[in-house]
């Protein structure tokens, strides 16, 4: 499986993934790939570490 990484558009940018849907300003999680990394050489995308998006019950506690 790919390392996943945060993708953010950059200040005043809109950024679309592969499939033509908009990224969010808040960013998404995606699959490291070299679209990304083209995004992100262009000043469009900015990546950061990924980011769990859903947290887990701690151990013992209902959910």
């Amino acid at each position: 499986m790919s390392k996943l990484i945060h993708v953010a558009p950059a200040e005043g940018r809109t950024l679309k993934e592969v499939n033509g849907m908009t990224v969010p300003a808040e960013g998404r999680n995606f699959p490291d790939s070299s679209w990304w990394r083209r995004r992100e050489r262009d000043g469009d995308a900015i990546i950061s570490k990924f980011k769990r998006t859903t947290k887990k019950p701690k151990k013992g506690s209902e959910a």
